[in-house]
């Protein structure tokens, strides 16, 4: 009864070694470019923002305008 406790515990440990080692080769780490791409976070100053005018409100109608709703 001994025996199959340790046995059990060792290929119960063996699995979660393997379980957790990152050997898949899928995907890669993103470039620092690539994460600046996707960030797109508007700070409460506005600089972020692409050149132009606007207000809520106006986007607003456009919104409803080009159908979106």
């Amino acid at each position: 009864m001994g025996m199959l406790r340790v046995l059990s515990l060792v290929l119960f440990t063996a699995i979660s070694a393997l379980a957790q080692s990152p050997t898949y080769g899928v995907g890669r780490t993103p470039s620092a470019e690539e994460i600046r791409a996707w960030d797109i976070s508007i700070g409460p100053t506005g600089e972020e923002l692409p050149p132009g005018r606007g207000t809520a409100k106006e986007g607003a109608q456009v919104y409803r305008m080009k159908g979106c709703a």
